[in-house]
């Protein structure tokens, strides 16, 4: 049986890249790698997740909402802020039977 694959939008390092990557298939596209930094829409993020089969979604700025709950039924999403998941529609991934999580403290060790 083939891994699920996990597209993820922020960065991935250390201990918490070697755990996904022991669960996913990884396939990781940083929106600052972009030149100039680029957010992905919803659209975009929906058609990527599609292509490389996510069964689960991490992103830090870009907006998940209706549009990407739409496309991507049944797709776990992660808002890695740094603070509320202000770039996630928890209303819309609730009514879309969604799990939807949030990384408190994500970058509480740096600080």
């Amino acid at each position: 049986m083939t891994e699920p694959a996990l597209f993820c939008t922020t960065y991935l390092t250390g201990r918490a890249r070697e755990r996904l990557a022991a669960r996913f298939v990884l396939h990781v596209q940083p929106w600052l790698d972009s030149h100039p930094p680029r957010l992905l829409s919803e659209e975009e993020l929906a058609t990527a997740a599609a292509e490389c089969g996510a069964r689960a979604v991490v992103v830090e700025a870009d907006v998940v909402g209706a549009e990407f709950l739409e496309r991507a039924p049944g797709v776990a999403v992660v808002a890695a802020t740094r603070g509320d998941p202000w770039n996630l529609d928890v209303a819309a991934a609730t009514a879309a039977g969604v799990l939807a999580l949030r990384t408190p403290g994500r970058n509480a060790r740096a600080v």
